[in-house]
């Protein structure tokens, strides 16, 4: 865990969620349901200037390091139409 708290003090204020990991998931979909594509996934929410500084902070994902391979997304978050 201190490499990941150390990235989150690099992070600092951006920080909105530290998130967690998730496992079990299910896809919904019109058809019905069914095991999730992903094993593990996790989140973190970022604040971030714009797209090029939230893949700033990305880079330096300490779980980019571990073994067998991990990949992130960085998404921008979107307003809700009508909110």
């Amino acid at each position: 865990m201190g490499q990941w708290m150390a990235w989150a003090g690099r992070v600092g204020e951006g920080m909105v969620d530290f998130g967690t990991p998730l496992a079990g998931g299910v896809q919904v979909t019109p058809d019905g349901t069914r095991p999730s594509a992903s094993e593990v996934v996790g989140y973190t929410l970022l604040e971030a200037e714009d797209m090029d500084a939230a893949l700033a902070l990305a880079e330096s994902h300490p779980h980019l390091t571990m073994p067998g391979g991990c990949t992130i997304e960085v998404h921008e978050a979107q307003p809700t139409p009508g909110m």
